[in-house]
């Protein structure tokens, strides 16, 4: 993309509401949109007038590191896209920022165009999918692995036990056993239905 007339672009990013902005190839500010002033206050902590450097070395670490090598690597050719979180008013936000290389009239690259979307609400409703998801897996395990011990201890010691003679004294120890093993699948299936019930309710909670 050729960055031509800088007033124009100036106009039509304006009326953007995602943050849109573009550096040259020393990747200082020359223009950005309101909603770019609002993106890079809430990560440096100030505003920046075109001129100023989007790596100033005051920036905190924590953005340079994360930033720094998506501008270089768009000028180097490369369009790179990344996921950041960001805190505003207290409520946690997701984006995704592309860095795409921008090319001068003789195809030299003069700069880097950047535009960052909100996905707060698909990041969340991901969050909430992978979250049902574990749910269901631990379902599965227990009905799949744990529940089998205590199945396989009742049906053995039922089989130990001696119909033929109740008095046997055996019996009172399989009793014993079968009671303990009965009690722990008792309690792996109100585990399941805690499971269950908590599903179901993330599931109507993420309805209304």
């Amino acid at each position: 993309m050729e960055i031509t007339d800088f007033q124009n672009l100036q106009t039509i990013i304006n009326f953007n509401a995602s943050p849109v902005w573009v550096t040259d190839k020393y990747c200082n500010l020359l223009i950005g949109n309101d909603a770019f002033q609002t993106w890079i206050y809430h990560f440096t902590g100030q505003r920046l007038e075109n001129g100023q450097s989007l790596l100033m070395n005051h920036f905190s670490r924590f953005y340079l590191d994360k930033f720094e090598p998506c501008y270089q690597s768009a000028l180097e050719g490369k369009t790179i896209t990344t996921v950041e979180d960001m805190y505003v008013d207290g409520v946690q936000k997701f984006s995704t920022v592309n860095f795409n290389p921008a090319y001068d009239k003789g195809g030299d690259i003069s700069g880097v165009i950047c535009h960052a979307s909100d996905i707060t609400e698909q990041r969340l409703q991901l969050m909430q999918l992978n979250e049902q998801a574990n749910i269901l897996i631990d379902i599965a395990h227990i009905q799949s692995h744990k529940v089998r011990g205590p199945v396989a201890s009742i049906l053995g010691l039922a089989q130990l036990f001696n119909p033929d003679d109740l008095t046997d004294p055996d019996n009172r120890d399989i009793m014993i056993g079968i009671i303990a093993s009965t009690e722990h699948l008792d309690e792996l299936i109100r585990e399941v239905i805690v499971k269950i019930n908590r599903l179901s309710n993330k599931r109507q909670n993420n309805a209304t």
